[in-house]
């Protein structure tokens, strides 16, 4: 079976940072939990509402990298995403960046209308708030 979680994880990413929540039906199952250190959103319209707090930041930057695991049957992939989620905003007039390296732990299931995360756990590896020196 061809291995088609990579792009579900991409997806989920870019629909993050165009801000374009409307579209996370495309990747989220509807009883999708997504939690992370201090906080937990059960189902799709909580992480609908949970995903607002990006808009705080000027803009957003979701770099996914590695990607492994394996099916637990046909209709099951358990698995874990790396990603480095940076965050950028202005502080004083300044512009900063935090970035988050990520360790999803993913859960992915196969429903009729395609594959969409059953849960995304988000394990921090660093976290890092920096004074953004590049011009745009």
């Amino acid at each position: 079976m061809p291995d088609q979680t990579l792009p579900l994880a991409h997806l989920y990413a870019r629909i993050a940072d165009d801000r374009r929540f409307d579209e996370f039906h495309r990747v989220l199952a509807p009883h999708c939990r997504i939690s992370g250190p201090g906080y937990v959103m059960d189902g799709l319209p909580a992480i609908l509402q949970g995903m607002e707090v990006l808009r705080q930041y000027d803009r957003t930057f979701h770099l996914v990298g590695n990607h492994t695991g394996e099916w637990q049957g046909e209709d099951l992939f358990i698995g874990e995403t790396y990603c480095l989620a940076s965050h950028v905003y202005v502080r004083e007039g300044q512009e900063w960046k935090l970035d988050m390296a990520i360790r999803y732990q993913d859960r992915i299931e196969r429903l009729p209308e395609g594959l969409r995360f059953a849960a995304r756990e988000l394990k921090l590896a660093y976290v890092q708030d920096l004074p953004l020196s590049m011009a745009r």
